[in-house]
């Protein structure tokens, strides 16, 4: 059985994209597939570019409309093949030593199903926003060990438990604008008895272009649900 299934939602992003799957080629593990689902990209840049990767370990899945990151990172989970499956941005690039820490971890750790990654201290760009986003990003996932959610910028997951869940939530915000959809899912997860981990050395470079608008409201959309969610999850108990 195939080891990794890599998942990655994409809109319009070949540039980003095309660096991404750099990266992942780039691994000491080679036993993946990957799996990009396009949600409704009309450049036909990116569509050149599909037809020249598309290989027997790398899959394209086509929208027929504009679904958001969660239909996507569903639809492309339930067509894995691999023990674990991993989500990233396509905007994000792993390390060669990515796959290799994630499949360490759960050979150490039998008991945990779903672990998370985080991005590096510095951003690709050096500009002020981006690398104000990334440390902020890098400090809060890294308070504590058992995280309140895992992004999907890097979120490891295995295959069986995934299957078992509903997947992200698939809603008219929550799922079809970014960076909610991870933070709800997570707390499912969490209602359901899993530990969700952070691996300190699990970093992905996010190629990032933030301003003061974008960092303000990224942060106040994912701690908004997280909070709000939380709530109403401990006052049902």
């Amino acid at each position: 059985k195939m080891k990794f299934s890599i998942i990655i939602p994409n809109i319009n992003n070949c540039f980003k994209l095309k660096k991404c799957i750099d990266s992942i080629n780039k691994s000491v593990i080679k036993d993946y597939e990957i799996i990009i689902v396009d949600d409704y990209s009309d450049d036909p840049l990116i569509k050149k570019y599909y037809s020249e990767i598309l290989s027997d370990n790398i899959h394209i899945l086509l929208n027929e409309k504009n679904y958001g990151p969660s239909y996507s990172r569903n639809r492309g989970a339930f067509h894995t093949k691999g023990e674990i499956i991993i989500f990233i941005d396509s905007d994000c690039y792993i390390f060669p030593d990515t796959l290799t820490i994630i499949n360490k971890f759960f050979n150490e750790n039998k008991g945990v199903s779903c672990v998370g990654g985080t991005y590096t201290i510095q951003s690709l760009s050096g500009n002020f926003f981006d690398d104000f986003q990334s440390l902020c990003v890098n400090y809060f996932e890294l308070k504590k060990e058992e995280a309140p959610y895992l992004a999907g910028h890097c979120f490891a997951i295995k295959n069986d438990l995934f299957k078992k869940t509903k997947g992200f939530f698939i809603g008219d915000y929550i799922g079809r604008k970014p960076n909610v959809e991870d933070v709800v899912f997570s707390l499912e997860l969490k209602k359901i008895g899993e530990r969700l981990m952070i691996i300190p050395n699990l970093l992905v470079k996010h190629d990032s272009s933030y301003n003061l608008y974008k960092s303000i409201r990224n942060a106040f959309g994912k701690s908004f649900i997280w909070a709000k969610l939380s709530s109403k999850q401990n006052n049902i108990k």
